[in-house]
């Protein structure tokens, strides 16, 4: 592991400044439009002036700690392919959480120097407020490499709010720990439809694996393979191979060549 990045950056309070704005209008004799009204009372009651980010109505905060907790301190630990945070409170309560992997380098700086200075010092209760600061913050600026560095940190408070209330994340969100099903899964494009048909056999033989993901067509797709005539022939070969059904995703240009999956849907 390399060592780690720390941000202990103060931010501004957004509601603070909101408020020291309208009120120095006021004193100016500027007008209080009724939009700037609303939005002040909104922020002023810790509730919403817009719906944010294509939640539906009715949506419910999530609150699953006391509120209370500032969040003091945001670390990273990385190396080439893995990236944990750590989310550290005021009293000394810690989470781990994980940045998608690929191009770490990049999503650390960025989780340093976009995304942590708009969560420290906010409640960590209010998660969600944070991940919208976040978004809101940031919305000039690439958000593949925002949203994983954001993931690192929203990962890392689901695990804080495990700590404290000493359960797994998986029933603080509303669900259960139960087994899983597991796929296995190729990761190449370069392989052959025979080596690939092979590699899944042994896969099935030596883990007991039932169902398998391939990869088809070019990465990006634009209806166009990997190799000409590869996804032609690695559909009916893997099929052979396994003796198990296929399904697909009827997406030409994510998936695979437009004319393998109407063989496919065809058999």
């Amino acid at each position: 592991m390399k060592t780690p990045h720390h941000s202990t950056t103060k931010t501004s309070n957004r509601r603070e400044f909101i408020g020291a704005s309208l009120a120095a209008a006021a004193a100016l004799g500027v007008p209080s439009a009724p939009a700037a009204e609303k939005t002040a009372a909104a922020i002023s009651s810790g509730g919403r002036s817009y719906l944010y980010h294509g939640r539906p109505d009715g949506y419910a905060e999530f609150k699953v700690i006391e509120p209370g907790r500032r969040i003091d301190r945001i670390e990273s630990f990385h190396n080439d392919l893995f990236t944990l945070v750590r989310v550290t409170t005021e009293d000394g309560r810690e989470g781990f959480g994980q940045i998608a992997s690929h191009d770490n380098a990049a999503s650390v700086e960025v989780l340093h120097g976009r995304v942590a200075p708009l969560v420290l010092e906010q409640d960590a209760a209010d998660i969600d407020a944070i991940v919208d600061r976040c978004i809101d913050g940031n919305h000039k600026f690439p958000w593949s490499f925002v949203c994983r560095a954001l993931g690192g940190v929203e990962t890392a408070m689901w695990d804080l709010y495990g700590q404290i209330r000493r359960q797994p994340v998986a029933e603080l969100l509303g669900g259960a720990m139960r087994p899983l099903p597991a796929y296995g899964s190729s990761m190449s494009r370069s392989i052959s439809p025979e080596a690939e048909a092979a590699r899944l056999v042994k896969l099935r033989d030596a883990h007991g694996f039932e169902a398998y993901k391939i990869r088809v067509g070019q990465q990006c797709g634009h209806d166009l393979d990997a190799a000409p005539g590869r996804t032609e022939k690695i559909v009916p070969v893997v099929r052979k191979a396994l003796a198990t059904r296929f399904s697909s995703r009827p997406t030409p240009t994510a998936v695979s060549p437009r004319r393998a999956q109407l063989r496919l849907a065809a058999s």
